[in-house]
């Protein structure tokens, strides 16, 4: 019988955790590292929740690998005996003919998806909290809804752990060479030996990667409302949400999970910054004046005062997708980069396809679109 090769898999966020666990039960010897302590809230993987969308206007190319994801979902769920996901559908709304509602329906069209397209007078009926411009339009998604990001976390290290998988939590990795016919790993703590390394670790990306990805680190905000007084009711019947404005500025939204109330962030924006340890860890002043305007402006029962703030730290590639594929000095060595900003929702699938890369399958055909090759000269 061939033996099965012990795996290094370093950054334990969701896409590290998720590979983790798909090596493992594959039959690997998995070692899981991290930096930090695990569940940590440094990098881009932490937090309460997460949109999940089909109908994916950024590229209809992800579509395949969407429901992929959401059947891995639901096993995911089952395996952990806890719910998840949850189905809210999502609103999605703009100017017919920009850049999200053309994308959505672009991709809804090219792939069969169930997508409900909304009269002003349906909006009202259904949602009278949200209040759109005249000149836009909404449509929405029943497949869609919102992943427990905090939880998923928790399930996956859980379950990699509970299969055989070995953590490393606060344990640096420094570098990594090629060894008779392996991988050795320099930690801070000793010398690993290994067949094969997966690297999955976000904004440090670099740190192990050098300039094999093209990357770039912005730092993003995060606000939460609360519901007015006369408009508790909203609790019950608030759903996800993207909206893109006029001049094109894109913001996003969840239903209140917690006392914190509704969640809401721009996609759009962000501030570069140089390293990870450079961050501000704060909002500024613009970017809270924006996060209010919006909310005065298109969900005017909701308080326009932020209850709770926080920053989250995006890894980002130079055309937005995601980089998964073999290092180029080396076959033994993979990775997943520039997954922030949309990334979460993919994390299992991510996963196998590490995994395959890893084990050395054929790589799924419906990834090709996203390998090192589209930078080449």
């Amino acid at each position: 019988m061939k033996r099965m090769p012990k795996v290094a898999v370093v950054g334990a966020g969701v896409a590290g955790s998720a590979v983790a666990l798909a090596l493992v039960r594959a039959g690997a010897e998995v070692h899981l590292f991290d930096q930090h302590p695990f569940h940590h809230a440094y990098g881009s993987s932490h937090g309460p929740t997460r949109l999940f969308r089909l109908a994916y206007f950024e590229n209809p190319n992800y579509v395949p690998l969407l429901r992929c994801a959401l059947e891995s979902w639901a096993a995911l769920e089952n395996a952990a005996d806890e719910q998840l996901f949850v189905r809210t559908g999502v609103m999605e709304a703009g100017l017919p003919d920009g850049p999200l509602l053309a994308g959505v329906r672009a991709a809804a069209d090219a792939h069969g998806l169930k997508l409900e397209s909304l009269s002003p007078q349906t909006m009202q009926a259904r949602w009278p909290w949200f209040h759109l411009g005249e000149s836009m339009e909404a449509v929405f998604e029943t497949e869609a809804g919102f992943l427990l990001a905090n939880r998923v976390l928790t399930a996956q290290v859980d379950l990699a752990q509970a299969s055989g998988a070995v953590l490393h939590p606060s344990e640096r990795v420094l570098e990594w060479t090629e060894r008779g016919g392996g991988i050795r790993l320099r930690s801070e703590v000793t010398t690993y030996d290994v067949d094969r390394l997966v690297v999955a670790t976000g904004i440090w990306a670099p740190e192990l990667l050098g300039t094999a990805a093209p990357l770039r680190t912005l730092e993003k905000p995060l606000f939460w409302f609360a519901p007015g007084e006369d408009a508790l009711h909203m609790s019950g019947s608030f759903t996800s949400f993207a909206v893109e404005e006029p001049d094109e500025r894109f913001f996003y939204g969840f239903p209140a999970i917690d006392r914190s109330g509704i969640k809401l962030a721009e996609h759009t924006g962000g501030r570069e910054i140089s390293a990870p340890e450079a961050r501000l860890g704060y909002a500024t002043d613009e970017e809270r004046g924006a996060a209010v305007n919006f909310v005065t402006k298109y969900i005017p029962n909701l308080r326009p005062e932020i209850t709770r703030e926080e920053t989250c730290l995006y890894e980002m590639s130079p055309d937005g997708d995601f980089i998964i594929d073999r290092h180029p000095s080396s076959d033994r060595v993979s990775f997943a980069a520039g997954l922030s900003g949309h990334g979460f929702k993919f994390a299992p699938i991510i996963g196998t396809l590490l995994a395959e890369l890893a084990l050395d399958k054929d790589p799924n055909p419906d990834a090709g679109f996203l390998t090192l090759a589209r930078f080449a000269d």
